[in-house]
């Protein structure tokens, strides 16, 4: 016998998993009280008799137990017959519809508590992005090789695997199949391509052909396999985010749609054409007072644009519809969440779940042609906080021993406070917030408590506040608290990120999207109207210890693929800047932010070159960069001064990077 825990019905058949009136999970023996039972047939379908008759047999039963008379059964169960023969007369004329209702509801929510299946189809930890075939046979993939990538062709049923293109000084991936799967597409950013190439290459072998340049994303393709669609930045001519449509060889380009100013597509994710050719879905976003990001669905044939709907997510990646077109499966992040996860957007309600909920980050979605299965590239990532003396930055000790502490790729935070103590971003309450704790890691003690991600938190130098940024208001801003968390006070609310302090605690100097690019503002530490400091694209500043200077990433050239630099500019902002090759092969050198040497004469950075992340210097006399320190893994993710300058904060992890595929997701 088997349970419903919350309508108390008993059934007899054990095979049935759901109760066939809520669909909750049955449980092992009888409710505990009188609740309803049902007869159930061999296939643990409810059996015809309903409800009433089942009351009836149990209360004939329940009278001839208490009578003992043989004839009071027998008569019994001659009106139970007669019962039964009018309710099954009921049931064929109109109750059919009613139990297959009840059997599609069942199956609905039976599909609802299934897990998702995830199978790990590489372990070399350095995937980077992947596609697979429409027939679900081949995995097409991108590899790290040290500070070199290459692209991978493995089958889907075994390990076999070849290489398509081999390692080089190159950003390889936005892979996609044709829909015959005879072709793989992907794009290739380089020194001479900073623009990105589309190359198509046959998946039986042979050498790849250049469809296109100047590619900002994947391509997806109409259901035909005629045409394709891709996005094209073109911020130097006409200043827009571009929707193409060509042929599948590359010829006949035509911009079908466009956003610009406030509004802009999501170029690295790319888009997904409709099953029935109709629409094409783009990741993408537009400026309300700060970013929103949205799903837009563009007409094939017209162009008209439609945001679909406004979801409340801070990260929108790669989108792909699922053969029906009941919707889109995304890697995407809430503002809530800590890593992009694998969500389901119903088409046309625009309802939304999650397919994945872990502590991994999920890039890219890619499905078969009958949307069985999706393959993703699934990271996992540590990172724990190491202390040493700035004479020997070669053998740190680690004083943190969690999964998240002082931040992993795109959220974190390192601070030291005058009297000592680090300020850091932690995981451990399952959100990330504010913390401090002694040098040693003893006393750590939560700061800050609120469903959204809280970053880059910094110190006054005066020790009185701590400053952070947060989109707890909804929209991304700096925000300010005491150094015991007390106090706390919103300074801005307009898409704000990364703060930093000027020397004499007066300004708090951050980076701002609400000039509509990103830029340097300031603002007093009290609160008032923001300042913009320079008309450059700069991201991730650092005030010199002197508090003369500033050095920021910066881009000369915001077209899509030109590399960052380094830029040291005056506080004030009057007089000329220095700029430096900045050696920026991915997120965890903007993300990590820029430092200062003690003595003021060299700027601290994060490069990847070689593979790891490890510290670097470049002397702002313009004298050759210098590697600090040179791990061969837990590389180096953040890293703070103290204030005696006698020690150095890092936050050092790990992040292996591999293919997965996931059935049951929908």
């Amino acid at each position: 016998m088997k349970r419903c825990p919350e309508c108390r019905r008993d059934y007899y058949d054990d095979s049935l998993l759901y109760c066939l009136d809520d669909g909750t999970a049955l449980l092992e023996g009888p409710a505990s009280g009188g609740g309803p039972t049902a007869i159930l047939n061999e296939r643990g379908v409810e059996s015809s008799l309903g409800d009433a008759a089942t009351r009836m047999l149990k209360a004939d039963h329940s009278s001839s137990e208490l009578s003992g008379s043989t004839a009071e059964i027998k008569g019994s169960s001659r009106k139970f017959i007669f019962l039964l023969a009018a309710i099954a007369v009921i049931v064929l004329l109109g109750g059919g519809g009613y139990f297959a209702y009840r059997y599609v509801n069942l199956q609905k929510s039976a599909r609802t508590t299934v897990s998702p299946k995830i199978t790990r189809l590489t372990t070399s930890g350095k995937a980077l992005e992947a596609a697979i075939s429409p027939d679900g046979k081949w995995i097409v993939y991108a590899q790290r090789d040290g500070g070199q990538q290459s692209l991978w062709l493995r089958q889907a049923a075994t390990n076999s695997a070849i290489q398509i293109v081999p390692s080089a000084d190159v950003e390889i991936g936005r892979e996609t199949f044709s829909p015959d799967g005879n072709y793989v597409y992907y794009y290739i950013t380089d020194a001479n391509n900073p623009s990105g190439v589309l190359y198509q290459a046959s998946t039986i072998g042979g050498p790849p052909r250049r469809i296109l340049s100047d590619i900002g994303s994947p391509v997806t393709f109409s259901p035909d396999g005629k045409r394709i669609a891709f996005i094209r930045n073109d911020e130097v001519t006409t200043a827009e985010d571009q929707l193409i449509v060509a042929n599948a060889d590359g010829t006949g380009e035509q911009k079908l749609a466009a956003r610009k100013g406030e509004t802009w597509f999501g170029y690295p994710t790319g888009c997904s054409w409709s099953p029935d050719g109709k629409l094409i879905a783009c990741s993408g976003g537009r400026y309300n007072g700060g970013t929103e990001t949205l799903l837009i669905m563009v007409d094939a044939q017209t162009g008209e644009q439609k945001e679909f709907p406004s979801i409340p997510f801070s990260d929108l990646g790669r989108v792909s519809w699922v053969t029906d077109g009941s919707g889109l499966v995304v890697s995407a992040a809430d503002r809530a969440s800590y890593f992009n996860q694998l969500w389901f957007i119903a088409y046309p309600s625009g309802e939304t779940h999650k397919i994945t909920n872990d502590l991994m980050e999920y890039s890219g979605t890619s499905l078969t042609a009958d949307s069985a299965t999706a393959v993703t590239v699934q990271y996992d990532e540590t990172a724990n906080i190491w202390t040493a003396p700035i004479g020997d930055l070669t053998h740190p000790k680690q004083i943190t021993f969690a999964k998240f502490e002082g931040g992993v790729n795109a959220s974190g935070g390192l601070a030291w406070a005058p009297d000592g103590r680090i300020v850091y971003i932690s995981l451990a309450s399952g959100n990330a917030d504010v913390w401090i704790m002694k040098s040693d890691g003893s006393d750590q003690r939560q700061l800050t408590s609120d469903p959204a991600i809280d970053k880059d938190a910094v110190i006054t130098p005066d020790g009185r506040y701590i400053v952070f940024a947060s989109d707890r208001g909804g929209l991304p801003g700096i925000w300010r608290m005491d150094l015991d968390g007390g106090n706390l006070k919103q300074l801005t609310d307009r898409d704000d990120h990364k703060p930093q302090i000027s020397n004499d605690s007066k300004w708090i100097i951050f980076d701002s999207w609400r000039s509509q690019r990103r830029a340097l503002w300031k603002i007093p530490l009290d609160g008032g109207d923001p300042l913009q400091m320079t008309d450059k694209f700069t991201s991730s500043c650092a005030v010199s210890p002197d508090g003369r200077s500033i050095a920021c990433y910066y881009r000369a050239d915001e077209q899509q693929g030109s590399p960052w630099r380094i830029m040291v500019l005056p506080f004030e902002g009057a007089g000329p800047a220095k700029t430096f090759d900045a050696s920026v092969e991915n997120d965890i050198p903007l993300e990590a932010g820029l430092g200062w040497t003690p003595d003021g004469r060299a700027v601290i950075y994060i490069s990847s070159v070689g593979g790891t992340p490890n510290l670097w210097s470049q002397p702002i006399d313009g004298g050759a960069k210098k590697k600090l320190t040179d791990f061969k893994e837990n590389g180096v993710w953040r890293f703070a001064w103290s204030r005696d300058n006698k020690q150095i904060a890092l936050s050092r992890g790990s992040s292996t990077s591999d293919v997965v595929s996931i059935k049951d997701f929908k």
